[in-house]
């Protein structure tokens, strides 16, 4: 990974390629979380592949739900072979989300050789590094203000075919323009604190 002077000139040229994105992703959480759901609460209290504990608020989402399940650490193994882990309950939904012109796609290749890294790199382990080098791209990132998430290759899927992952930090996205995020909740499940950025909930369904 390039140094961080390096990155944050990356991040401040005007032509940087910042992509779009619209669809449904899947994020899992502990079911002790729920009321907390979807608010980036989780990034205070541990670490990530792409934020540093209490410094951004980050939320990691996966494109299928067998990644993210993989991701928490609920699966393990390969497709032919998944073996489900014991552990404490946790939740499972569906978020969509549209983010324009404001996700750094490090799945492109074009984009390794800008910062000078490698899908090692941004698969490897991260938790043993005192400064993991996602860790830094992730701050000149967000410290950019122009960058609202970052769609990078999952450590679960190394000699398969490639899945990205999508981490978004909340407060970004709650200041860009256009911006959705919103959990696929129609009959109003999930508790009311967990709320909707730029479009209104899912109707109540009369029951």
């Amino acid at each position: 990974m390039a140094p961080d002077k390096r990155l944050a000139k990356i991040f401040s040229d005007q032509d940087l390629n910042l992509a779009t994105t619209a669809g449904h992703w899947v994020h899992v959480s502990k079911y002790r979380y729920v009321d907390s759901l979807l608010s980036a609460e989780g990034a205070q209290h541990s670490p990530g592949r792409y934020h540093r504990q209490g410094e951004i608020p980050a939320l990691y989402f996966a494109q299928s739900p067998i990644t993210a399940l993989l991701e928490v650490g609920m699966l393990f193994g390969g497709p032919s072979e998944f073996v489900v882990r014991r552990g404490e309950p946790h939740l499972l939904v569906v978020v969509e989300l549209e983010i324009p012109s404001a996700v750094l796609d490090m799945t492109d290749e074009a984009n390794h050789k800008l910062f000078k890294t490698e899908y090692q790199e941004l698969t490897g382990e991260w938790l043993m590094s005192d400064n993991p080098a996602t860790q830094r791209l992730g701050k000149a990132a967000y410290d950019s203000k122009r960058v609202v998430a970052i769609r990078y290759p999952s450590a679960k899927w190394r000699g398969e075919e490639l899945e990205p992952n999508l981490v978004v930090f909340r407060d970004r996205l709650c200041e860009l323009r256009g911006a959705v995020m919103r959990a696929y909740d129609p009959q109003r499940d999930l508790p009311r604190k967990v709320k909707a950025i730029g479009r209104t909930p899912y109707n109540r369904r009369k029951r």
